[in-house]
């Protein structure tokens, strides 16, 4: 398996068997709405964040397939992991994909796009840690040019803030160290 790198990006993206969460980050998955250019029945955008891997989302129509999550607020992401598998998967098996982000949807843009050659397992796809309030995913091409697709996982992580330095930063604030004392840290 190999990955073409974008003209423009930073960090390449990676292939892996298993992911792991680093200590310094959270997995926002599950603070997003989540939605789906089209689904076939039984095969839904429920299936992406079920935590099994011989489930999957299968699209249902027309090129590019689209996964798009919403958070609430603007978040920090530091990465997206889409898990695939060519060897069962095949010609839903995606090949090229790209990933947008916009603090509202009037300002969604390609942040970057990668290009994988049968993957089997986690496709990591670093983000430089931007914010955003929106972030879609678009299947652009599928191996052997298929037409539907099949992702298995989709994970969505950001950096984990210190809710003491957090706190210490802002203006007017006392800058306590133990969590204890942080609720003493402004006068009402």
């Amino acid at each position: 398996p190999k990955i073409k790198m974008a003209e423009g990006t930073r960090a390449p993206a990676q292939l892996t068997s298993t992911l792991k969460q680093g200590k310094d980050e959270k997995d926002l998955s599950r603070e997003a709405v989540w939605s789906v250019s089209s689904a076939k029945p039984g095969n839904g955008v429920d299936l992406l964040v079920d935590g099994r891997s011989d489930s999957f989302w299968q699209s249902d129509g027309l090129q590019p397939h689209c996964i798009t999550l919403e958070f609430h607020q603007p978040v920090q992401l530091s990465r997206v992991a889409i898990a695939c598998d060519f060897r069962v998967d095949e010609s839903y098996t995606p090949q090229k994909i790209t990933i947008r982000v916009g603090t509202r949807w009037s300002d969604v843009h390609t942040l970057r796009t990668e290009e994988v050659s049968e993957p089997q397992g986690w496709i990591v796809i670093p983000l430089a840690a931007v914010r955003a309030r929106v972030l879609q995913i678009l299947i652009l091409a599928n191996h052997q040019n298929g037409r539907d697709t099949h992702v298995r996982q989709v994970k969505v992580f950001g950096p984990r803030k210190d809710v003491t330095s957090t706190l210490a930063s802002r203006p007017g604030r006392v800058g306590f160290r133990e969590v204890e004392s942080t609720m003493y840290g402004t006068v009402r």
